[in-house]
């Protein structure tokens, strides 16, 4: 009983984080510019509150969620650097494609990127930085940890989707989801929450360039042979990161995906009231 009345609990948290991330959205963009403060404490606050509530709602019930935050071994560096530039060419060019079907432009689906323009360098700084330390403290720290007793694969796809939901927008959902997975895995195989810190941060400073390059390429007529360079070290790197994993895996330096899950946990996962109420918050926004 005890376990399902933490899985109840904890299922409400990723919905208490986009409503905090909503509200103080609002509060850092009012007036048309970036309150720094409210800024800051936009990127930190949603996830810092779930996290530490969840983690004390998991010591009531006896369920450990302490997130993995001991630094990994030197040998997963260059795995991890690979992985991680996978991971934001992934889902820039997934973005660029889902901006492409519906006729907007890649740079209208990071929807923080022209407030922050005019920002000072503190400022630009923190919008790479903090998101990258609080979110994947949440999603692939506590939260995947809690959603482990259903199996490793369900928790790090039920924390992508809750990390893509969170995002509230339809154009930017599907890259966040592709990118949640590989933190997830990273975090699964190393055993530590900094590698999906250090990927969570490339993406967010990659993102950063291309969306104060985006208006000069499409102005220039550049911007399709950008994309063929994106795509083409996505090969590339999607090549080397695997080779670098696959010797990781057969030395046991890294372990194998575990598929066996519960079925009991994931049935009341996928059930859960929180993680409705997060789609249907999501539906609200996006559509708003």
């Amino acid at each position: 009983m005890k376990v399902n009345r933490f899985t109840l609990i904890s299922g409400f948290m990723p919905p208490l984080c986009m409503g905090a991330m909503m509200l103080l959205e609002q509060l850092a963009l009012k007036g048309g510019g970036v309150s720094a403060a409210a800024f800051i404490l936009w990127q930190i606050l949603p996830f810092l509150v779930p996290s530490v509530a969840m983690v004390f709602v998991g010591r009531l019930f006896n369920v450990n969620v302490l997130p993995r935050i001991g630094l990994p071994h030197r040998r997963y560096m260059g795995f991890t650097l690979l992985i991680s530039v996978v991971a934001a060419l992934m889902a820039f060019l997934i973005n660029c494609f889902i901006a492409r079907i519906s006729g907007a432009s890649y740079y209208q689906s990071v929807s923080y990127l022209p407030q922050l323009e005019s920002s000072s360098i503190v400022l630009m700084i923190a919008a790479a930085v903090l998101p990258a330390v609080f979110e994947e403290l949440f999603f692939r720290g506590v939260l995947m940890r809690a959603l482990s007793r259903g199996g490793d694969i369900t928790a790090i796809i039920i924390s992508a989707l809750c990390f893509a939901l969170c995002h509230g927008d339809l154009r930017n959902f599907a890259g966040p989801f592709a990118a949640g997975l590989i933190y997830g895995y990273m975090v699964y195989a190393i055993g530590s929450v900094w590698p999906a810190v250090i990927a969570h941060l490339i993406n967010n400073v990659f993102n950063m360039v291309i969306g104060y390059t985006t208006k000069a390429y499409e102005t220039l007529g550049l911007w399709p042979y950008f994309l063929l360079i994106a795509a083409a070290l996505f090969c590339i790197f999607v090549a080397v990161s695997m080779n670098s994993l696959e010797k990781l895996v057969e030395k046991g330096k890294i372990k194998r995906l575990n598929p066996v899950f519960s079925k009991s946990e994931l049935l009341e996962t996928v059930c859960s009231p929180g993680l409705w109420v997060l789609v249907i918050m999501f539906i609200i926004r996006a559509c708003y």
